[in-house]
Formats: structure tokens, sequence, C-alpha cells
């Protein structure tokens, strides 16, 4: 998959909930990419299994770069097609206001903060 990547300032997360018969972890987080303040610009981001602790490590307004794949799926449901998409957190880094990383938050590469 191709993976896209955007900066802002972390502005919040929801709690973690588990879906499913296999009770998957699934936590989502918001951002502000906003570059014209009359235009607001805050999309939900989806966090699964072992990313579900990485907004744990961020304080509201840290700047960050988000690395994620865009993935959909079609469904029917009564009867009626439907289509899901998903923007899926695959890192999370800590960044300066000159865009220098700072530290990666992925859990997946146990790196140190």
């Amino acid at each position: 998959m191709q993976k896209v990547t955007i900066n802002g300032k972390f502005i919040s997360a929801s709690t973690v909930q588990e879906i499913g018969e296999k009770k998957t972890k699934v936590r989502t987080m918001v951002i502000d990419i906003t570059e014209n303040p009359q235009y607001p610009n805050t999309p939900v981001l989806q966090l699964i299994g072992n990313r579900v602790g990485i907004p744990d490590q961020l304080k509201p307004n840290d700047d960050i770069r988000v690395e994620f794949v865009l993935e959909g799926r079609a469904y029917t449901k009564d009867g009626e097609a439907k289509t899901i998409t998903n923007l899926n957190v695959i890192n999370v880094f800590k960044t300066q206001l000159q865009g220098i990383v700072v530290g990666n938050l992925s859990l997946e590469d146990d790196q140190p903060f």
C-alpha cells in the first residue's frame, strides 16, 4: 500500500474501543492540518492494534508528522451498497517547528523516544 505523510498538530484522541469478534483494539486521533484559519481542516485518523497507545505520548498542540495508509472496502447493508474509508496510522513522529524529526512514536519499532 502507498504511504501518505502529513504534518500537523495533535488535537485529541478517543478512548480505546474493542470491536468485532476478535476484539481488535481501535482508537481515533484528531490532528489539525489547517492552512487557512477561515477553513479549519481537522481530519480523524484511525489507530489499530499495537498502535493505539501512540497518542498517549502526545500532548495537545504537539507538532507531529503522521504516516498513514488510505484503506477502504465496499459492503452491503439493508440491501444498499456502501463504502467505508479509513486513514490508518502507521507511524507518528514528533517534530519541531523547523520540521526536524525529534522522535518516532511508533510502538512497532520499539525505538526510544
